[in-house]
């Protein structure tokens, strides 16, 4: 009749063939119709707001919008409105991600932490709109493609001294289109 080597090779066919059929039938339809086809713009902005987030960028999306948070320590030299050399770096990861994305408002805010009630406010405040209008112009040179640029500069209270973002962020918000 079979021989035992001819018997394990049946039986691991027909547990193969009735795994098989389970899975193919026996998984319940809502499964499968979960299952969202991703466009490639979003796929490849994806890879490199993964890069992004790697070396210390925060990433915050919903639907529509998009948000790109930066340590203003990656950007700038401390207490200062002055584009640092490694900037260079995350700021053109930044023009990739919008390259993907037709924008009409591009939103550029810069917060800028208060430490204590001897910070002088005036000075900090203009330090703040300072580094939107760097990140701005930035973009701008690089052919960003949105209608309108607008930088914004706000003060925060400091609350958490062991914060990684002691010195700020920045915010580049937008909406997405597709192209």
């Amino acid at each position: 009749m079979y021989n035992l080597k001819e018997k394990n090779n049946i039986i691991k066919k027909i547990f193969v063939m009735f795994f098989c059929l389970f899975f193919l039938f026996g998984c319940e339809h809502h499964y499968f119709e979960k299952v969202k086809l991703i466009r490639s713009d979003d796929y490849h902005a994806a890879l490199v707001m993964n890069q992004m987030q790697k070396s210390g960028a925060i990433i915050l999306q919903d639907e529509k919008n998009i948000t790109l948070r930066i340590p203003a320590r990656y950007l700038f030299y401390s207490e200062s409105a002055n584009l640092n050399f490694y900037s260079h770096s995350m700021l053109d990861n930044v023009v990739k991600v919008l390259g993907y994305y037709d924008t009409d408002l591009l939103k550029i805010t810069s917060y800028n932490y208060i430490n204590n009630s001897t910070t002088n406010i005036k000075r900090a405040q203009a330090i703040s709109l300072e580094r939107a209008r760097q990140v701005m112009k930035y973009l701008w040179s690089q052919k960003v493609n949105a209608s309108f640029i607008y930088p914004e500069g706000k003060l925060v209270k400091h609350l958490n001294k062991n914060d990684k973002i002691a010195e700020g962020y920045i915010d580049v918000n937008f909406e997405k289109f597709y192209r």
